[in-house]
């Protein structure tokens, strides 16, 4: 699978942009858990892992109501549950929301 640039936020630390995997496996993997896709609407979403809270993982945000352990990963999907790369504007605009 190709490579995709996303913003990684683990808890407590400073969002960054990173370079992964953009296979569902891989990302899964990445998250230690379970793969849960929650949109955010124009074409943007949160990865994160969907059993988190039944794990040891400090709690990361809540977005929407949904609560999210561990590490997030924030990237466009194409609605299919393929996710995507971000682009420099949308870069620019996650540091500032997730500052």
């Amino acid at each position: 699978m190709a490579k995709i640039k996303v913003m990684l936020c683990e808890p407590q630390a400073k969002p960054r942009i990173d370079e992964i995997d953009g296979d569902r496996d891989a990302v899964a993997e990445l998250l230690t858990g379970t793969f849960c896709l929650l949109d955010l609407g124009d074409g943007l979403g949160v990865v994160f892992d969907g059993d988190g809270n039944k794990k040891v993982k400090d709690l990361n945000r809540v977005i929407d109501g949904a609560p999210m352990f561990g590490l997030c990963i924030f990237c466009r999907h194409d609605g299919e549950g393929n996710l995507l790369s971000l682009n420099p504007a949308e870069w620019a605009e996650m540091e500032k929301l997730l500052a």
